[in-house]
């Protein structure tokens, strides 16, 4: 359980031998970095074969989904600012009719 407001670091291992792209819902992550493991010995310990390397330029910035290599650990932060639960719809609703009810627009219409 990730509480609203912390901020966490992930190290995610794509074990594949495929790109798998890896979607986050309610949550915004930035890669930090990847860096290419031994797959074959992977027992939840990784061994490393290189040096972590920086994203691509195409990938910096906050992201829903990210580009996950096969044999790389991808390390991404995500920042938890989740929605107040439960989400009071008819609240909102109610204060976008009070809006658009006090447009000049509406006032016109409605007299």
């Amino acid at each position: 359980m990730v509480n609203r407001g912390a901020t966490e670091v992930w190290r995610i291992f794509n074990l594949t031998g495929e790109t798998h792209p890896m979607h986050f819902h309610l949550v915004n992550v930035q890669v930090l970095s990847r860096q290419p493991f031994n797959v074959p010995t992977f027992d939840g310990v990784p061994q490393f074969t290189d040096k972590p390397h920086l994203p691509d330029a195409n990938e910096l910035g906050w992201k829903e989904t990210v580009r996950m290599n096969p044999g790389e650990c991808t390390t991404i932060i995500a920042r938890f600012d989740l929605p107040k639960v439960p989400y009071d719809e008819s609240a909102d609703r109610r204060a976008r009719v009070r809006l658009t009810l006090s447009s000049p627009r509406a006032r016109r219409i409605m007299t």
